[in-house]
C-alpha cells in the first residue's frame, strides 16, 4: 500500500463503496463483512500491515455510518460481519441530493458521483475526487 494513503483517504474510498452497495441494495437490509468491503474499496496489492490496516478503518467506517444516523444494522456479535445494514432516510435523501462540484459541471446526484467514480475504479480516481464527494455527503448531513 502507498505510504501517502492516510486513514482519512482510505475511509473516504470506503465510505463511497459502501453508501454504494447500500443504496443499490436499499430497502433490503443486507449482511456487510468490513475485512471484505475495506479490500473491495482498497484493492491495491496490500503487504500485510497495509491490508489490515484497511480492514480495521472498514470496521471503524461500518460504526461511524451507523453512530452518525447513515445507516442501520443490528448489533453487530463480533466485527467479523455486521448484520441487517440498511441506508436510513437521512443516507438515502443525502445520496439523492443533486450537487455541482465545480462551476462547470451541472448538477447530479451525489449517487451518481459515486457510481460514476466507481465505474473508473476507485483506485484510478483522484483522491481529490473522491474526498469533496464525501466531503458534500458531510456538509449535507450537518446541515
Amino acid at each position: 500500500m502507498e505510504a501517502s494513503k492516510s486513514n482519512v483517504e482510505i475511509f473516504n474510498r470506503i465510505c463511497i463503496h459502501l453508501l454504494s452497495v447500500l443504496y443499490d441494495s436499499f430497502p433490503v437490509p443486507i449482511t456487510v463483512v468490513p475485512d471484505k468491503l475495506g479490500l473491495e474499496a482498497i484493492p491495491e496489492d496490500l503487504d500485510f500491515d497495509g491490508a489490515w490496516s484497511v480492514m480495521d478503518i472498514a470496521n471503524e467506517t461500518l460504526d461511524f455510518l451507523h453512530q452518525e444516523g447513515f445507516l442501520t444494522q443490528s448489533s453487530p456479535v463480533s466485527t467479523d460481519e455486521h448484520s441487517q445494514v440498511r441506508l436510513t432516510m437521512k443516507g438515502l435523501a443525502i445520496l439523492g441530493v443533486p450537487v455541482s462540484l465545480d462551476k462547470k459541471e451541472h448538477e447530479k446526484a451525489i449517487i451518481d458521483r459515486i457510481k460514476s467514480l466507481l465505474e473508473k475504479g476507485a483506485e484510478n480516481s483522484a483522491a481529490k475526487g473522491i474526498q469533496a464527494i464525501v466531503s458534500e455527503v458531510f456538509k449535507i448531513a450537518i446541515g
